[in-house]
């Protein structure tokens, strides 16, 4: 049963509005729940390597700040580098813990029992004509009802 529900879920899914609390944003993937899976653990890749990338960068700048800064004509440029790779490292997100997700249950819903559309005296008139009055109504679980008539009965 849980599997079967676990499948129609992921038919029926079609955008998924994931909360970066790390980030703090919200991404939005328009398609189903297994692309979303896939392209979610993409984007999380392409995140590290940028941040790799962009912390190897800042590294090998700040290693040549440091060699320049020992000559006092090349100091401000070994200020400019330090700087321009403290930027670099602050428009980046950190290394990023694994995701901790909260467990919730939501209580299983209650029967709706044998009968869940009932109805009683209903009528239908357009105007002065009367199509139908007094009818009750009561539509078991598991039913299938049509209504059949004449075109404009």
């Amino acid at each position: 049963m849980i599997s079967h529900d676990v499948d129609l879920i992921e038919d029926t899914v079609n955008k998924v509005l994931y909360l970066d609390a790390m980030r703090q944003t919200v991404d939005v993937y328009n398609m189903g729940w297994k692309k979303y899976l896939v392209q979610r653990e993409q984007d999380e890749s392409r995140r590290k390597r940028e941040y790799a990338n962009a912390e190897k960068k800042a590294s090998q700048l700040r290693q040549q700040a440091d060699k320049m800064k020992a000559t006092a004509t090349k100091a401000t440029a070994a200020q400019s580098m330090l700087k321009r790779a403290e930027r670099m490292m602050r428009g980046l997100e950190g290394e990023r813990a694994t995701d901790k997700v909260a467990k919730i249950r939501f209580p299983e819903p209650q029967s709706c029992g044998k009968t869940p559309l009932m109805a009683e005296s209903l009528s239908k008139s357009y105007g002065s004509l009367e199509i139908f009055t007094g009818v009750d109504l009561a539509i078991d679980r598991g039913s299938r009802v049509v209504i059949l008539g004449y075109n404009g009965a």
